[in-house]
């Protein structure tokens, strides 16, 4: 198995997963953007 294909077996496996970190790296961002300000 390649990593190509470990990827995207990863991403059908754990989509909510995905989504979750995305979300918190955008509220991450914006914790931080708010900080500077």
């Amino acid at each position: 198995m390649s990593y190509g294909e470990a990827t995207l077996y990863w991403f059908k496996v754990n989509p909510l997963y995905f989504e979750n970190s995305m979300t918190q790296r955008e509220d991450y961002n914006k914790q931080q953007t708010a900080n500077k300000l």
